[in-house]
């Protein structure tokens, strides 16, 4: 109940909160909240993310917070944001797309999961990029909830971004309702963008035997010895920016 309480009066804020009153856009507000919340409560548990998902998702927000800054309009970020919709990369665009790995370990070591022989493999969507997000945990960083709200101040005058924002953030698991279980504080450490090509390491569907039709493996992205690009680079050449 206490739950359902929580949603009842995130809708109501959500809808007190539209500018463009007419019917039908109050109505498309409500389902997209709607549907939101049932994402998030189809994740079961307790409603609060595991260790690992919040940091998995606290990368994806430092990406969002970069692309901004980097002059991407923010409802192309948002709308691109596949993450929190079980994307086969976080963020894609009809032009390219962009992965995620985020870590917490000491430099000299990235474990990366990759979670699928797709997610990596420039064949079905190029160009690609894999964004590398190191954090560490210090008494001076942000929780996951001030990295929220650190987005939403970036997107204040962007309604349509803004709400996009507030609905996938839900999706990926994250509720305002219980920000105060998000104690661990961050900072980001670096952030590093490969390209995903032919160079690159990685299993993809033409590169495993065949019979293989799924795999899920780990990388140490601190071992892949292929230069860097920056992310304005990566951003022009995906097309949006």
């Amino acid at each position: 109940m206490d739950l359902f309480a929580a949603m009842a009066a995130d809708i109501v804020q959500t809808l007190h909160g539209v500018t463009d009153v007419r019917p039908a856009n109050l109505l498309g507000v409500l389902l997209d909240r709607i549907r939101a919340w049932q994402r998030f409560m189809d994740r079961g548990g307790d409603g609060v993310l595991g260790a690992e998902a919040e940091i998995g998702l606290l990368g994806e927000l430092v990406l969002i917070g970069k692309l901004v800054d980097a002059g991407v309009a923010g409802l192309t970020v948002c709308e691109g944001w596949e993450g929190p919709r079980d994307g086969v990369q976080d963020f894609r665009w009809r032009s390219g797309a962009m992965e995620v790995k985020t870590s917490s370990a000491p430099l000299g070591s990235f474990p990366a999961r990759i979670g699928s022989i797709d997610q990596l493999d420039d064949t079905n969507v190029q160009p690609l990029f894999l964004a590398a997000v190191r954090v560490t945990e210090v008494e001076s960083g942000r929780t996951l909830p001030e990295w929220v709200a650190g987005v939403r101040e970036r997107l204040v005058g962007q309604d349509a971004a803004l709400g996009t924002f507030n609905d996938r953030v839900l999706q990926g698991g994250y509720s305002d309702a219980q920000a105060d279980r998000y104690t661990r504080r961050f900072e980001v450490r670096d952030v590093r963008i490969f390209t995903v090509n032919q160079v690159f390491p990685r299993l993809t569907r033409s590169t495993v035997p065949g019979g293989i039709t799924e795999a899920r493996y780990q990388m140490d992205l601190d071992l892949v010895r292929v230069p860097a690009t920056d992310l304005p680079t990566a951003l022009s050449r995906i097309g949006v920016l």
